[in-house]
């Protein structure tokens, strides 16, 4: 499997490293399909980074078992809710 990191991530998330990011997706714990009309089909997920932390990404599906991860930071409930991590309001 071959897994990019769009240079944005890091721009946008100093914190993260390409290496946790990537940690991340290979441990997902949940994911789920993102519809689209057009393009490359879309992945949101949630796994644990190399530090133990719980980070969010999305990943365009690019064939030939090649992903290219151009979002990724920590977990948010909105993102848990969407992969079916966390369900209803009790979360806080």
């Amino acid at each position: 499997m071959d897994i990019a990191i769009h240079p944005r991530v890091r721009e946008q998330h100093p914190e993260l490293t390409d290496s946790s990011v990537v940690a991340a997706f290979r441990s997902t714990l949940r994911s789920s399909n993102r519809v689209r009309e057009s393009g490359p089909p879309h992945i949101v997920g949630v796994g644990l980074d190399d530090h133990g932390r719980l980070l969010q990404y999305v990943a365009a599906d690019c064939g030939d078992d090649q992903w290219l991860i151009f979002h990724a930071m920590l977990a948010t409930k909105k993102v848990m809710r969407e992969v079916g991590l966390f369900e209803g309001r009790g979360i806080r």
